[in-house]
């Protein structure tokens, strides 16, 4: 039988709905011989300004300057364990280069969460990786010349593959932004949204509401491989069956073919002729009633499947979805499922999604955080962003922890550089963190569990259909 789970715990203060808790006690976590692992209370912190940054944030390439090791000494309000050294983590981002808004935009994030949780002992080093594998390398060069004790980011995939190496030979465990599980394992952990989860969450939803067939229209590609792997894992542990599935190329311009072979089409006008033709030969008052009820409908019948998903947004969404409708996927007869690529403005605005469901996180839950981004920077933070947010808040109220919390070794603890705070089985503390995006934890394989809500698409905007979960506990256990 499971184990059962505590609850992640918010850190209670000024900034409660957003901030991340660790959880201590965790059997997975070592005790020190001076005793076990104590809880982590907020309520006894002193709220300080203290955290610095490496360079002018406003300068990129000022970024990069060397981050001093000075030595705080001053003990924090109601603890009488103080640290005794510096903590530096590593921030690696396209600040320059064809990703520098998104980068831009993370940084930020990440810069909010610093001065809101971290101490005077925390330096977050934010360093360019100019949106390229090179610049990454150079990157990660740096900050192991500096002797950071944790890395968030980078963003992209081949950023992630170029610093793998050098990371691991230092030591150094990442919390990378990018959504490529395939990157996960070892050292390196993906913190990016996964298909994965989100399709297993908004599957399991519809099976439990009684759909048992399922189609999926998927581009080619990473992606859509990432969602089939996903919904025909969903299926073989939730039960149904896959009945239809259609891909289509990255770059079709025309998806009228693609959408009629995903809806069966040719196949249900031959069949819906036959019964016209079988009708207007009889000369019952039925029959020509039955023949005048079939006269304008479209092919609407003996649809594969119960509830269709969608793998697919933005531009390419907005085209696929009116056709879907043509060819009679009307919400009273399939339900639509969607990824989180749904989780965007415009496509809550098209008219065939109106009543889809996707997975995503909720609402809610960011909100604080954005209207501090939007006080502090005068726009809205790009949606990624909240991900550097909740990497740079987990890393600074961990490095808030005691530095004895998990040694019990006096030489450790007193070691100019050398860190167990940011260890693996703390990183994978099966009790997970909280952050802007909800509830999520770190899995032994390196990718990212998340608490989604089912979310569905009203013409006001998204709606929540069924909450996220707030813990990884497990029900009845």
């Amino acid at each position: 039988m499971p184990r059962r789970r505590q609850a992640p715990l918010s850190i209670k203060n000024i900034f409660a709905v957003l901030m991340l808790a660790v959880i201590a006690g965790c059997s997975t976590i070592d005790t020190a011989p001076n005793g076990p692992p104590v809880d982590y209370n907020q309520a006894i912190r002193a709220k300080t300004e203290g955290a610095r940054l490496a360079g002018p944030v406003i300068d990129p390439q000022a970024i990069g300057d060397k981050a001093p090791d000075q030595v705080y000494d001053q003990p924090i309000a109601g603890d009488d364990r103080p640290r005794t050294r510096p903590v530096k983590v590593a921030l690696l981002l396209p600040l320059t280069g064809q990703g520098a808004d998104i980068g831009q935009s993370m940084m930020r994030a990440a810069e909010i969460a610093t001065f809101q949780l971290a101490d005077q002992n925390f330096t977050l080093v934010p360093l360019d990786t100019k949106s390229s594998a090179e610049g990454a390398r150079a990157a990660i060069e740096a900050a192991i010349a500096q002797n950071v004790e944790l890395v968030l980011g980078p963003l992209f995939s081949s950023e992630v593959t170029a610093i793998r190496e050098p990371a691991k030979q230092a030591g150094l465990n990442v919390l990378s932004f990018t959504t490529d599980r395939q990157q996960a394992g070892d050292n390196i952990f993906v913190m990016g949204f996964l298909p994965s989860t989100q399709i297993e969450r908004i599957m399991a939803y519809a099976r439990a509401r009684g759909a048992e067939r399922f189609g999926v229209l998927a581009p080619e590609g990473a992606y859509g491989d990432a969602v089939l792997d996903a919904a025909r894992a969903a299926v073989n542990l939730y039960g149904g069956t896959i009945t239809k599935l259609t891909r289509y190329k990255a770059d079709i311009v025309n998806f009228k073919p693609v959408v009629n072979e995903f809806t069966d089409m040719a196949a249900r006008q031959e069949k819906l002729s036959d019964q016209r033709n079988r009708l207007a030969m009889s000369d019952q008052p039925a029959a020509r009633r039955a023949l005048n009820d079939l006269a304008n409908k479209p092919a609407a019948a003996d649809l594969p499947y119960q509830a269709a998903l969608i793998a697919d947004g933005g531009n390419r969404l907005a085209i696929i979805a009116p056709l879907l409708a043509e060819d009679g996927l009307t919400p009273d007869r399939v339900q639509w499922l969607g990824t989180g690529l749904w989780e965007d403005a415009a496509s809550w605005q098209l008219p065939a999604l109106a009543g889809a469901w996707y997975a995503a996180p909720e609402i809610s839950a960011r909100l604080d955080f954005e209207q501090r981004y939007k006080t502090g920077y005068g726009e809205s933070p790009l949606r990624i962003a909240s991900l550097a947010y909740d990497a740079a808040a987990l890393a600074a109220v961990i490095a808030r922890q005691d530095v004895d919390l998990f040694s019990g070794d006096k030489e450790v603890r007193e070691a100019a550089w050398t860190s167990l705070i940011y260890r693996r089985d703390v990183l994978t503390n099966p009790n997970g963190f909280i952050g802007a995006d909800g509830v999520f934890r770190f899995l032994p394989d390196g990718t990212v569990e998340r608490g989604l809500a089912v979310m569905e698409i009203a013409p006001s905007g998204p709606i929540v259909r069924d909450t996220a979960p707030q813990s990884f506990e497990v029900p009845g256990l």
